[in-house]
């Protein structure tokens, strides 16, 4: 699932946006003494960022400000592993070397993933060796 709000602002925005569609006011110190209103709002959100929170997390949800806070954290450590990712050596490889995958099985079972650099051969990009 994709995030569709990404900045901390458009994420406070998007909150205040849901708590008006469920009743609630638009207030970020609004209370959420209302189980049902909470778990609707908390659904709600859960949506529209793509990320659930934990049962752990829920008894820490209190106002619409907590809520807030939680899901701006989330999208800020999706944005900080997409960045990472986009940014690994890997992605910025020369256009005449490849990047295997090899798996290998270690002594306890589990299969460990390894990488083979080789040159990229002008067939490769036909599909001839």
């Amino acid at each position: 699932i994709v995030c569709l709000s990404t900045s901390r602002g458009s994420v406070e925005q998007a909150v205040l946006r849901l708590c008006e569609q469920h009743g609630t006011a638009a207030s970020s110190q609004e209370a959420l003494d209302n189980l049902t209103l909470k778990f609707k709002l908390l659904s709600a959100c859960e949506r529209e960022f793509g990320c659930a929170i934990p049962n752990a997390r829920l008894a820490g949800v209190k106002t619409v400000e907590d809520a807030i806070s939680y899901f701006q954290e989330r999208v800020g450590e999706r944005e900080q592993a997409q960045t990472m990712s986009e940014t690994h050596w890997s992605r910025s490889l020369p256009p005449n070397v490849t990047l295997d995958e090899d798996g290998v099985v270690g002594l306890d079972g589990v299969k460990e993933r390894r990488f083979k650099i080789r040159p990229r051969r002008q067939n490769d990009a036909m599909g001839l060796r």
